[in-house]
């Protein structure tokens, strides 16, 4: 955190922000997070002093750290979802990769808040950014590329939260995707704030949320009950949003394109997917599949345009799938295929998680090991479950 807090400083400097103007955003949330999100004021003031770092100061990161340090943690993730007649028992499913440099490290771990749901996350040096609660309430969330610079910066409420607090609140105090939904519509967000967020609940309820920082839009699932979602708005409202030069960006897949064109070229072999196994009924094993697709894939040249990733430098770091109705949680550290030259101790495995059955505590170390906390002996070594 304090590595993140100085670049944090660093790229204050950059953007000509004094660090008078800085804190005094800082108190700006200090108000909000009072009105919306009291329980997080009291975290945040807890770590602070925890840190001897200076409380405004704190509070002038989360206030800032959207707009200021968005780009220096790109999530180039995919992320699907079915339920409904596409389901093996009609209920949601939601699945995804995380696709960010190999550096960037990622734990399992179960909280439970003296104010609000127990829940299941996946977290990094950014904090929570997958999670499922007690009562099935789930998200999946993506980084979006594309946005015109004019646009970056605009929009919000000086003060406003991060998505990083939305979410935390939602899946602290929602149970359904409604009660998700009103909360992007009643709380202030702060400049910067452009993220995907897909959502699902234990009624079988699944929407993507395409969010900017005053707007949001609503996908919903087609008529075979399919969803899916990369690094890009979808939303025709949104492509305002975009650089001009999107459509002849859409459809680049080759070696020398940058990185975020790969959003294109998942986003398309994601709905060939789907063609493919729409008139199925889909299962947990299923979307493991899905997320392990390696077409398009060249790992040698460290090229990574697949949905399972495998650059040299980027690559996905961790995977999942999500099953409200029994609040389990399926996670694979690294690729879901396995088949890894760049990044060590990679499963190629998915252990579930049964979040009724967890207590709090972490269940997977930033290095890919199972705790001993897991209940279940059998699945402490992920080489011995099930393979996709």
């Amino acid at each position: 955190m304090m590595g993140t807090i100085k670049i944090f400083w660093e790229a204050i400097k950059e953007k000509g922000i004094s660090e008078e103007e800085a804190i005094q955003i800082g108190e700006k949330h200090k108000e909000i997070l009072k009105q919306y999100f009291p329980e997080h004021l009291s975290s945040l003031s807890y770590i602070a002093k925890e840190m001897e770092i200076d409380h405004s100061i704190f509070l002038a990161y989360w206030a800032l750290k959207e707009q200021l340090l968005g780009k220096l943690f790109l999530e180039e993730c995919t992320s699907i979802g079915v339920t409904g007649v596409g389901s093996y028992d009609g209920q949601a499913l939601i699945a995804g990769t995380s696709d960010r440099k190999w550096s960037v490290r990622a734990s399992v771990v179960c909280r439970a808040p003296e104010k609000g749901y127990r829940y299941l996350a996946v977290e990094t040096s950014q904090g929570m950014i997958r999670a499922m609660n007690e009562k099935g309430f789930c998200f999946g969330r993506n980084g979006v590329f594309f946005l015109d610079p004019k646009y970056e910066k605009k929009g919000g409420k000086d003060g406003g939260i991060s998505i990083e607090e939305l979410t935390l609140k939602m899946i602290q105090k929602c149970s359904t995707v409604g009660e998700a939904i009103e909360m992007i519509k009643d709380i202030p967000r702060q400049p910067g704030t452009w993220k995907i967020l897909t959502l699902a609940d234990a009624s079988g309820n699944l929407v993507i949320a395409e969010v900017t920082p005053d707007e949001f839009e609503l996908i919903e699932p087609d008529r075979y009950g399919w969803l899916s979602i990369t690094n890009h708005f979808l939303s025709p409202k949104f492509r305002k949003y975009e650089r001009s030069s999107h459509q002849e960006e859409f459809g680049k897949c080759g070696p020398s394109d940058p990185p975020e064109y790969s959003s294109f070229c998942r986003y398309k072999r994601t709905l060939e997917l789907r063609e493919m196994i729409q008139e199925k009924k889909a299962d947990p094993y299923m979307l493991m599949k899905f997320i392990s697709d390696i077409k398009n894939l060249d790992a040698k040249k460290g090229v990574f345009m697949s949905i399972s990733s495998h650059g040299k430098k980027y690559g996905t770091i961790f995977c999942y799938v999500m099953q409200p109705v029994l609040k389990t949680f399926w996670y694979c550290y690294g690729p879901g295929d396995g088949k890894i030259l760049w990044k060590e101790n990679t499963w190629g495995h998915f252990v579930p998680f049964a979040l009724p059955q967890l207590e709090p505590g972490q269940y997977v170390t930033a290095k890919g090991t199972v705790s001993p906390k897991y209940p279940f002996p059998f699945a402490r070594k992920p080489s011995t479950l099930i393979s996709v």
